[in-house]
This record gives C-alpha cells, sequence and structure tokens, in this order.
C-alpha cells in the first residue's frame, strides 16, 4: 500500500488534499502497524500524520489490543476501519468520509454498511461467506440489514468498552464481537450506509491485474485456501452470535 499512502502527504496531490480535509474530523488518527510491515511504509504512514504503534503476531492480528489503545485517548467516538479499507474510501467516496460526524453520534455504536452496489463489488468467497454472517446477526441484534463484516464501525466509549471486556478467544470473531458485544452491554445500535466500502483488494495487485486481466487475477485470488479461511471465519462469527 506504500503508494497509495505516500499520496496522503504529497504536495498538490487531490488525495492529499482530500485527507487533509477529513482528518480534521478526528481528535487524532492512529494505525496499528503488524510487525512485518516495512520500515519505509510506516515511515509513509507517519508522514501522512499518523501516529503508529507496533501490532502483534497473534490470531486476531493485534485488534483488540487496537480498541484498548484508542480508549487510552481522551475522545468519545472511536472510528475502526481497515486502513486498506479506509485509503480506498478516501480515493473513491471521500465527501461520505467528510460527513460521518453528522451520523456518528446518534448510537453506541454505528455500523457503517456497505451498500448494495458496494457489497456485490467483492468475490463470492466474502459475499456467500459474510452474507450467512450477517443475516445471522442482522436476526440476533434486530437490525434489518446489518453489515457487521464492513470493517468499519464507530464505537462510543462504552461500545468499545464492551468490546474490550468481552469474554471468549481473541481471534477473528473479532469483527462479530464489534457489534455483538456492544449489544450484549446494551448499547444503541444503528446503521449508515455508505458506497465507499467497495472491495479494496484489488488496489494492491494491480501489476497483476494488468498482466493477467481481472477475470483470470480474481480466479487465481479465489483459491481453495482462500475459500477455506473464509469458511473458518464465519464459522468464528456463527459461533459468536449463537453465544
Amino acid at each position: 500500500m506504500r503508494q497509495s499512502i505516500q499520496r496522503l502527504s504529497a504536495d498538490a496531490d487531490p488525495l492529499a488534499a482530500a485527507w487533509h480535509v477529513v482528518a480534521s474530523n478526528y481528535a487524532a488518527c492512529l494505525v496499528v502497524a503488524s510487525p512485518p510491515t516495512a520500515r519505509t511504509t510506516i515511515e509513509a504512514v507517519a508522514r501522512a500524520g499518523f501516529e503508529v504503534a507496533t501490532g502483534v503476531e497473534a490470531p486476531d492480528r493485534g485488534l483488540w489490543d487496537m480498541v484498548r489503545t484508542a480508549l487510552e485517548y481522551p475522545v468519545e467516538r472511536i472510528h475502526f476501519c481497515d486502513l486498506d479499507r479506509f485509503v480506498h474510501w478516501l480515493t473513491r467516496f471521500p465527501d461520505e468520509l467528510r460527513r460521518l460526524p453528522e451520523v456518528w453520534a446518534r448510537y453506541d455504536l454505528t455500523m457503517l454498511a456497505r451498500s448494495a452496489r458496494a457489497f456485490a463489488t467483492h468475490p463470492p468467497c466474502q459475499t456467500l461467506t459474510e452474507g450467512i454472517g450477517n443475516r445471522l446477526i442482522a436476526w440476533r441484534i434486530g437490525v434489518a440489514e446489518a453489515d457487521a463484516f464492513s470493517g468499519s464501525y464507530v464505537w462510543s466509549r462504552r461500545a468499545a468498552q464492551a468490546l474490550v471486556d468481552a469474554p471468549g478467544p481473541r481471534d477473528l470473531r473479532f469483527y462479530a464481537e464489534g457489534v455483538l458485544a456492544p449489544f450484549r452491554a446494551g448499547c444503541t445500535i444503528g446503521r449508515h450506509e455508505v458506497e465507499g466500502l467497495e472491495w479494496e483488494t484489488p488496489d494492491q495487485y494491480a501489476e497483476e491485474i494488468a498482466r493477467l486481466g481481472y477475470d483470470a487475477w480474481l480466479a487465481q485470488f479465489q483459491s481453495p485456501a482462500q475459500w477455506r479461511q473464509r469458511v473458518e471465519m464465519a464459522r468464528l462469527w456463527t459461533e459468536s452470535a449463537l453465544t
């Protein structure tokens, strides 16, 4: 992602201008970098104005520690978003990000839900597995068209603390618990639909896609190993929803 991130601090780059506007929504911007992240990428993230913390290698990719760290800041709301998704969103629909403060204080948890169009940009290995999980979670929490797996939420401190305090294994059920833990704690939950949370992964494979063609690249991406990983994640989400 280094090339895209470098644009965030580049003079006269429209993406940098969009980021400058969106960044004003936040008291602080924190990135938790996985241990293998290249030093040059970390430096590019820091130049863009993010505080950078080093993550850990763990089954949950350090996500629970990330929320715990965010709670150390004196803020009332925490907007979580996978960084690759955030940069794609900023590139494609910056006005959606700019206007998020208009809606993010309505509930303890605001699920940033993908529109039908945005969800359809994802490959079947994701839409089929995430679709099952989302229907189950929607039934459990009583919010129609819930989207627990968009990779982005806004939590109040109460909701974030409920997630940190949630019992159970620390693994990729995080993405279900990000919604279910606040629900179990009695937090209010709402849904805000956006276009910008499209499938962002192709952004990172532009050279391969140009060489192979998108269809051939997508067929390669949806390998048996990828399908197995997604089904295993769906199993974790189902266990959380039924607990």
